[in-house]
Order: C-alpha cells, then structure tokens, then sequence
C-alpha cells in the first residue's frame, strides 16, 4: 500500500477518534496574560521568527494495531496559526519515543531532527538537506543496536548528541547512553565518543570548551571533549541545567515531591567551583540580557535578574495548583535568547477538565502568542531567527 495512502487514513482515524499529542479537542481554555504592560497579544510576531514542535501521531483502532509517525509543526510571521509541516519519521513504527530536535544552529541556517536510526538535517525552508543512518557513524560492536537518544545542541559546525546502545544478553534486553560529538561538516564516521555512567534525559552544551552537562539522571555528569575525561557533576536527581557563556551554568529542579521540598535555583561558576543561591523555582532558563525565567507550581512564569533581584511575577498561570508530582517542563529558549516557548498543563487527566497549550514569547518585541490545547515537550521544539544582523 502506498505510504501517503495510509498516513491519510492514519489521519482520518485521528480525526475520528482525537488521537494526537499537539492537536487536541476543543478548547477548554482560560485566559493566560502576560502581566507586563508592554507585552502585547498578538496573531502573529512582527519578525521573522519560527517556533518549530515535533507532534507525534498514532494511527489504529487499538493499542494492539496503534502505530505512530512524527510530523513537524510550525508558526512563523508570516501565518496567525499553527501549521503542519513535513513528515518526519521514514516509516511508520509502533513506537518514537526518543524522536527530538537534537539542535539548532545558532547561525539559524539549519536543525536536527533524530527519530531512532535516522538523522535528519533541514534548512531554515524545513526543506531536507541531509538524511543520515546511525550506521554512518559506525559505534560498535556491530553486535549492538543503536538508536538516537532524541536530545542534543548544535553550534555553527559541531552536534553533540545522545546515542542508546541496546543489546541482548542472556535472554533479556539491556541499554546504555553515552554522548557523541560530530563535526558535522566531516563523515559521521569521524565522530568522538564519551562514555558516561548516567542516563541522561538531555544536555547542555559550553560549545567554546567542548563541555557537555548532562541532566535528568540520579548521577549527572560533565564530559570535557577536549580532555575525553568525565567528571561528576555539581547537581543530580531530577534537575535541569542550562549553559549561557556570557552568565555561566543555571540549575533547577524540574520536579518536587512534597510542598515543603525546597527547589532552589542555584548559579554554577565552574572555574571558582562556586554556587549561588539564586531564587526558588523550577525549570529555569536564561533569558534575554542576563534575566532568569523559571516555573512554579501553579505553571506561573517568574523572572529575576542573574543575581537573584527584582523578582517579579512575569504571568498568569493554571487557576487550580496542579499535582505535585506532575513534571515542570522547562520554556525552550531560543539561542540568541530572544524567544521562550513556554507549556502549560494543570496535570489533569480527564480530558472534559484538562487544561493545556504553549505560550509563544518574543522578548526583544513584547509580543505573544498563545497556542491552545498545542504542547510540545523540551525535547521537541525550538526557534529560527531569521532575521540575525
């Protein structure tokens, strides 16, 4: 059967039954704003920026028959809502758990998309320039299945990305991660590799030193490329990191267990082996000029100035506190961190009570964009700016 024939049935069952991650039914909204006076609400930016999310569909009758495939989904200047991009995944697969954007160039001419085997690279026109197999890169044994991990950064020639390592050993399933560094205008097969210990969830990247911080496992790690030698990292368990040069390593939490636990934004100075106490929340970024943007409990956005100052209450957020045990998904920053791509969800899981949707921010404009019943997880979204000087 013709592949488009039955992604368009996939689609009609879709429509039948509601089954998507990022297109949901309708609405049950309510009024998110930004409380700073000069952010306006609008249909679309001013500038040519894109958001770009990866929604992953299912199409079957059943979880017996379910199979799935990945689409791209963008929103640009030029468009007042939400489109449908390409297809990504290059077959339909019973599961695409680890698909990601593994990175985007800050240079804004191309990204990476990973869905297990494959990598894919598309220019700023979400036109394919390259369609790589994991085989290319030549991890052995040959024994061994690899897939990508479905996270990584990029800079202007190098990727670092994810890779599992998944194997058959005395009748039972193992796997292993570890990271790879690709200067991706070389054969994949001249890649590096770094064995860590951890199985991270995600990364962040000194792209000046070749420094990956990993997160998202009980015993976080750095691995230093230049060196090839591990350390382990100043923070573990459920905490998120992230890397700006200019104001160094921020981490948080991602999640709390109880409504006493503290979730303290510290300021890592890796040189001086230094930590700051920054503030209190979740899930906190860099921002625009050095300002800090990061979550709490009731899904508000906050923001503090890099040393912790002039706290002050950036947005609404859900009406009901959510549970606590419900996952912060950190806002996804552009890298001249000028855009934030910010999801909302109470953690309901009654669909007539379910609240969910992204928030589109342009910082440098004052400008917003709200995205109903839309969601796209960390890994899964990013931003091209297309109109760098």
């Amino acid at each position: 059967m013709n592949v488009n024939i039955v992604l368009s049935f996939g689609l009609l069952i879709q429509t039948i039954f509601g089954i998507t991650n990022c297109t949901a039914k309708e609405p049950n909204t309510f009024n998110f704003e930004i409380y700073e006076p000069s952010f306006k609400k609008v249909d679309s930016f001013s500038r040519p920026v894109m958001f770009i999310g990866i929604g992953i569909h299912s199409i079957g009758f059943s979880p017996k028959n379910e199979r799935m495939f990945a689409q791209l989904y963008y929103l640009d200047s030029n468009n007042s809502k939400l489109l449908e991009g390409p297809e990504v995944n290059y077959k339909i697969t019973k599961g695409i758990s680890n698909i990601g954007i593994m990175g985007i160039r800050p240079d804004n001419k191309s990204f990476f998309v990973s869905v297990l085997e494959k990598l894919f690279e598309y220019d700023s026109n979400l036109k394919i320039k390259k369609e790589i197999s994991i085989e290319e890169f030549k991890f052995e044994p040959n024994s061994c299945k690899y897939q990508f991990a479905g996270f990584g950064k990029a800079s202007n020639e190098t990727l670092w990305f994810g890779v599992n390592k998944i194997w058959l050993e005395e009748g039972k399933k193992w796997s292993k991660r570890f990271l790879s560094e690709w200067d991706f205008n070389k054969s994949p097969s001249t890649r590096l590799i770094g064995i860590i210990d951890s199985l991270p969830e995600g990364m962040t990247v000194d792209m000046q030193n070749h420094k990956v911080f990993t997160f998202g496992s009980a015993n976080s790690e750095i691995y230093d490329f230049k060196t090839m030698k591990i350390e382990t990292a100043p923070y573990s368990g459920n905490y998120f990191a992230d890397f700006d040069p200019n104001y160094g390593l921020l981490l948080s939490k991602t999640t709390i267990h109880s409504p006493d636990e503290q979730a303290l934004i510290i300021k890592y100075d890796i040189t001086k082996d230094q930590k700051i106490v920054v503030d209190e929340g979740l899930s906190a970024v860099w921002g625009l000029n050095g300002d800090i943007y990061f979550c709490d409990k009731r899904k508000q956005i906050w923001r503090c100035s890099s040393d912790g100052k002039q706290r002050s209450l950036f947005s609404s957020g859900i009406p009901k506190p959510v549970d606590l045990n419900v996952q912060m998904e950190p806002p996804k920053v552009s890298n001249d961190r000028t855009m934030i791509a910010f999801n909302y969800s109470n953690g309901v899981l009654k669909p007539e009570e379910e609240i969910v949707g992204t928030v589109l921010i342009d910082l440098q404009e004052h400008e917003y964009i709200i995205l109903h019943n839309k969601s796209f997880s960390y890994n899964r979204m990013g931003w091209l700016i297309k109109d760098k000087k």
